[in-house]
């Protein structure tokens, strides 16, 4: 398998952490060079690995937006966020999930209406 470099990131220690991937979805964490964490992951990856004595969570998630299109990387040491690219996870409100059933229902409606039009013109 061929992995492709997405990240490089340089911890405190001179160390260099790496976070590559594949075409089908195998992604891998190596710092220097020495592989800490290797998973699969489907739409979320989260990798943890124990690193010179810290914890160690490096969190990839697709990026949809209006305006964006990409992957979203946080790295977190013990708990404090070192690096974040992309926007920061939001917490579903009650109301941004009250506004997407109501939209899903309209739209189930518009296309019940347009189905059942379409059957009443064949049914003739």
């Amino acid at each position: 398998m061929k992995f492709r470099k997405l990240l490089s990131y340089k911890l405190d220690n001179d160390s260099t952490l790496e976070y590559s991937t594949t075409v089908k979805g195998m992604g891998r964490v190596q710092i220097n060079g020495e592989t800490v964490s290797e998973k699969r992951g489907f739409a979320t990856e989260i990798h943890s690995f124990d690193y010179n004595n810290s914890s160690y969570v490096l969190s990839l998630s697709p990026l949809f937006s209006l305006y964006t299109l990409g992957v979203r990387f946080e790295l977190i040491r013990d708990d404090v966020q070192l690096f974040l690219c992309g926007e920061k996870k939001k917490k579903s409100t009650v109301s941004g999930i009250f506004k997407f059933v109501i939209i899903m229902l309209v739209l189930g409606a518009i296309g019940a209406l347009i189905g059942f039009s379409i059957a009443s013109l064949f049914s003739k």
